[in-house]
Parts: structure tokens; sequence; C-alpha cells
């Protein structure tokens, strides 16, 4: 097994008590916690959940490059 460290982005407020947050790459799956270090765990968690299946229907955005010779 290979292991890497990323960095994922991520968007978060305060709301009264709670922290919420989303990871920027998938909007649609808000998460809330007492802390911001909470907050940041199950933001972890939901990306591996996400990136292994275990959210079935989660729309997931990637990334492509595309090369184009030019002729001049």
């Amino acid at each position: 097994m290979v292991h890497f460290m990323r960095t994922i982005k991520f968007t978060s407020w305060q709301n009264d008590n709670f922290f919420i947050g989303f990871i920027n790459e998938y909007p649609d799956y808000q998460t809330q916690c007492i802390t911001k270090e909470e907050l940041i765990e199950n933001m972890k968690d939901l990306l591996n959940d996400i990136e292994y299946g275990q959210v079935p229907s989660a729309v997931i955005i990637r990334l492509f490059s595309v090369f184009r010779a030019v002729s001049g």
C-alpha cells in the first residue's frame, strides 16, 4: 500500500455553537461539529467514504488535462 499526503480545500463557517463545512470538491455533503478540529476529522472521514464508494449517490468532480498540438 502506498501512502501519500494531499491538500484538500474546504469551506466552513460558524453558526451559533456549530462549525459547518464541506469539501469544495463535494459541496452537496455538509458536516457539522462543535469544534473546527472535529469538523476537519469529519471531512476526512467523509472524503474517505466518498472515494471508497461508501456514498453511492456521490457526484464526483474530476479534472483532466488535454494536450493539443497547434501547427503554425
